[in-house]
């Protein structure tokens, strides 16, 4: 394993150098798996929520399935953006999240 990460290291990074140390640790099952459904279960979520506690605003990693640290970056944006979206048409409250703003988050089915 150890040469499998050096190797990946000098070939996606460009690193020559050999460190003087290497630890590696392969951790099974480390990325959630989400049932059949999820997404479904995500979206009924999303209704109830802006229905019930529509100034609840939910973002982190794995709320709309597994995904990449990237995309996790981009959800956090649609959202901080979306609030700010919605602060500009009414400065003394933050309107309530609509369908549209949680879509734009839930990205392609």
């Amino acid at each position: 394993m150890a040469t499998n990460a050096l190797g990946a290291v000098k070939q996606q990074l460009g690193v020559e150098e050999q460190p003087s140390d290497v630890n590696v640790k392969l951790w099974h099952q480390a990325v959630p798996q989400y049932r059949v459904g999820h997404h479904k279960l995500v979206e009924d979520f999303n209704a109830a929520r802006r229905r019930r506690l529509p100034w609840l605003q939910v973002c982190g990693p794995g709320y709309f399935g597994t995904r990449n640290v990237a995309d996790e970056i981009v959800d956090a944006r649609e959202l901080t953006d979306s609030v700010a979206r919605r602060f500009m048409r009414f400065p003394q409250l933050v309107e309530n999240e609509t369908e549209e703003d949680t879509s734009r988050r839930l990205g392609p089915v």
